[in-house]
């Protein structure tokens, strides 16, 4: 590989990590320390496997709170949620190894997720459901 595309490689980068910091900034603190409470019945509202990007169609979330079920299968997996208005909501998974976990949302409307991801990953969107 030349030098060009390796310094072009690093500024992609560097630009990436400037975005994801400027987005953690933005994200509203309180939100980011809640602890999710428990819920015991969830509907799969959407899902979503694949390698690399991906921008998810709409989904509505009728409930006041759900949860992004993701597995990365490889080494970058960052998920962006979106409001369908184009306004960001959250970064819930930034993760730079293989894993799984789960991240909450506080918040019912219609959104979209912004995957960016180096290699394979399963993303799951549940929300809480009437028992």
């Amino acid at each position: 590989m030349s030098k060009t595309k390796i310094a072009a490689a690093v500024v992609w980068v560097v630009i990436g990590m400037g975005i994801v910091w400027w987005m953690w900034v933005q994200w509203d603190a309180g939100e980011r320390r809640a602890e999710p409470q428990k819920w015991e019945a969830r509907r799969v509202v959407k899902s979503w496997q694949g390698t690399g990007i991906k921008t998810t169609e709409p989904f509505e979330i009728k409930s006041r709170r759900w949860c992004i079920k993701w597995e990365n299968r490889d080494s970058l997996l960052q998920i962006f949620v979106y409001r369908t208005s184009g306004e960001f909501v959250t970064l819930c998974a930034n993760v730079s190894e293989k894993g799984k976990d789960t991240s909450y949302v506080y918040k019912s409307g219609n959104f979209y997720l912004m995957i960016n991801a180096s290699g394979a990953w399963k993303v799951t969107v549940e929300e809480e459901s009437e028992s």
